[in-house]
């Protein structure tokens, strides 16, 4: 069974309603994807940061962004899981003079990593 949704995106008067909820308030952004013939539409809600709980059947996909523990949880996860026995020669081979930051190096290898994990 599919949930049913009304989204009236009315300049200054935006309304969602899903599964008969109005949910207007604690959504920060929907996305509706209607696709093609013989495709059933997809809507994702983003709601506000310690909203309520949005209920229902069907194709709804409900995201939140991460609070500061969970990004943090993260970043933790990330560093731990970088051998610093490879670290420290990405490192040395970028530290070309004594003018050179150490710590400002490693920082900008750490960024690298990342931007490679994150595939960018």
């Amino acid at each position: 069974m599919l949930t049913s949704f009304e989204l009236d995106a009315k300049p200054g008067h935006t309304r969602l309603i899903v599964g008969g909820a109005d949910v207007s308030n604690t959504v920060a952004s929907a996305v509706v994807e209607v696709g093609g013939p013989g495709t059933v539409p997809q809507v994702t809600v983003t709601q506000h940061a310690g909203a309520a709980a949005i209920t229902g059947e069907g194709v709804v996909t409900v995201v939140r962004a991460p609070d500061d523990e969970a990004v943090g949880t993260a970043v933790v996860e990330f560093l731990e899981s970088i051998d610093p026995s490879a670290l420290v020669p990405m490192v040395e081979a970028r530290f070309t003079s004594l003018s050179s930051s150490p710590v400002a190096l490693t920082l900008d290898v750490l960024i690298g990593i990342a931007r490679e994990v994150a595939g960018g």
